[in-house]
């Protein structure tokens, strides 16, 4: 696909198409295992509990996730710690990026556990966890991030990136009669080919629906989200001509302050942005910013305190000996102005959970 390419600093934003943003802890701290039962304990729940349920209470599980005090990876922890809670298994967790990522998992390793979570979103560090975890005959989840020989947890990227692109030019005919000039993208090489998908495929829906061709898509890397920013900024002084943008971004975690520039700028009425996962932010912007004055088309919706759920059936199915596929993937939404107060409440109820 011939696109035009903008690079602005260093050559990708790390976790910048993942569902939630840089700013949180990349220090690694841990939770250690939950209390085993004593022996008085153990023997009332072996007369009321099967014979199953107490081999599951042996399960012990590594959890590393990349960010300790962002929304959506909170929810994430708080689905995961549910689970297994109802479950009865056992688990440490750790937080980390980088080399964080192989010094959480090494640790793992040496306490034994029995499968390892992994949620640190970068495939460098990534592939060799789940090569030292084989070797010790221990199976790996990797999260929304594919890693080689991980079972693979995450969005359906392909579904995300094409129903975000599908919401966003039916946005562009009821308010642009269909006019567009400039497809503007976030890339991210770190998190891999499968999550550049929900940008890349966002640009072919709004092509298709629209009727353009790939000329007008514009791609830019950059180093951070103020590099976004302002790379964005810097391609809106530069095509003074463009009346109709669309800005599709890979991270939520990029849009407020983009919108807030925007705004700024006062080009509110030539922009509409699109973005992945949902988080406070987007449900205080579409209750205090009027439908006029608003640039913000929506998100495609993850729900990361469901996470839980299908990371535990799809350890549970390897524990049982039963065979996975390498690859199990949600389904999603989007969230716009017109459905937001139905998801609102909801989103609140488990955000009270996790202050």
């Amino acid at each position: 696909m011939k696109k035009r390419i903008l690079t602005m600093g260093l050559s990708c934003v790390m976790l910048a198409a993942i569902l939630s943003g840089c700013g949180g802890k990349t220090d690694s701290t841990t939770e250690t295992p939950k209390e085993t039962e004593t022996a008085e304990e153990t023997k009332e729940s072996d007369e009321t509990k099967p014979e199953e349920t107490q081999e599951a209470k042996k399960v012990k599980i590594g959890i590393n996730l990349a960010l300790a005090d962002n929304e959506f990876f909170r929810m994430v922890e708080y689905g995961l710690k549910k689970d297994f809670d109802d479950r009865g298994w056992e688990y440490m967790i750790t937080y980390g990026q980088t080399e964080k990522i192989t010094e959480n998992s090494n640790m793992f390793l040496a306490q034994g556990v029995d499968a390892i979570v992994e949620f640190g979103c970068d495939q460098n560090y990534g592939n060799p966890v789940v090569q030292a975890a084989d070797e010790k005959g221990v199976p790996v989840v990797a999260i929304d991030v594919a890693y080689d020989g991980a079972y693979f947890f995450g969005a359906n990227n392909v579904q995300a990136g094409t129903i975000l692109g599908e919401a966003m030019a039916e946005w562009i005919k009821e308010n642009w009669d269909g006019q567009l000039d400039a497809i503007f993208m976030e890339t991210n090489a770190v998190n891999g080919e499968a999550v550049a998908n929900r940008v890349e495929k966002a640009a072919v829906a709004l092509e298709e629906k629209l009727g353009y061709g790939e000329d007008i898509v514009f791609r830019m890397e950059a180093a951070n989200g103020d590099a976004l920013k302002q790379g964005f900024l810097d391609f809106l002084s530069a095509h003074p001509d463009y009346e109709h943008i669309a800005y599709v971004s890979g991270s939520l975690a990029n849009v407020p302050p983009l919108v807030g520039a925007v705004e700024t700028v006062g080009k509110t009425d030539i922009v509409c942005i699109g973005s992945h996962s949902e988080e406070t932010w987007v449900f205080d912007h579409f209750n205090t910013t009027s439908e006029e004055a608003d640039c913000f088309v929506g998100c495609v919706a993850y729900a990361p305190s469901d996470y839980g759920k299908y990371v535990g059936k799809m350890l549970q199915t390897l524990f049982d000996g039963e065979t996975l596929p390498e690859e199990t993937l949600m389904e999603h939404y989007v969230i716009t102005r017109d459905n937001y107060k139905e998801i609102e409440a909801q989103f609140n109820e488990i955000t009270s959970k996790i202050k």
